[in-house]
């Protein structure tokens, strides 16, 4: 549901705001290719490949998305793809963010992941959709969320490696 619902927002920006000046057809047709596993599911694509095609979806409008190597240590059973895509959307949706970037630290009783943005920043944070599911998200890990909007906006998350 939320990989579908980014990939259609990416999508009808671009054709909405964007145009087909710039866009590459072949990228676009990618972008639709790889949602089809997410529709019809029985095909296994790694952490480290969904994160890519996360990296790629947003370069489509604009938007880059650096991952750090160390996020792709962090445990596939951890909802990193939603934290990343969230963030990234959230980012660009209210920000304007054009750059985003996801750094994670290995900790010894688990992983941390965050998140920042060159997008303007605001004064008090409200937890709509993105951010609640985000929190849930984590919580159900045994995690926590953190939440900075000074010097930048940032999320913070901690996973534990009990799971």
């Amino acid at each position: 549901h939320d990989v579908m619902a980014q990939r259609l927002s990416i999508l009808h920006g671009i054709v909405n705001y964007g145009g087909f000046d710039d866009v590459d057809l072949k990228k676009i047709k990618e972008l639709i290719a790889n949602m089809m596993p997410e529709m019809y599911g029985g095909f296994e694509v790694s952490l480290q490949d969904r994160i890519n095609e996360l990296v790629n979806s947003f370069a489509l409008i604009g938007v880059d998305l650096h991952v750090a190597d160390p996020v792709y240590s962090i445990s596939d059973k951890m909802p990193v793809l939603k934290v990343l895509r969230e963030c990234t959307t959230n980012a660009v949706r209210h920000g304007g963010a054009t750059v985003v970037t996801a750094e994670a630290e290995v900790t010894t009783d688990g992983y941390r992941l965050i998140v920042t943005d060159n997008g303007s920043s605001c004064k008090d944070v409200i937890y709509g959709n993105g951010l609640l599911g985000i929190s849930y998200a984590v919580e159900a890990t045994g995690g926590y969320i953190t939440v900075e909007t000074d010097p930048s906006f940032t999320v913070s998350v901690f996973f534990p490696n009990k799971i």
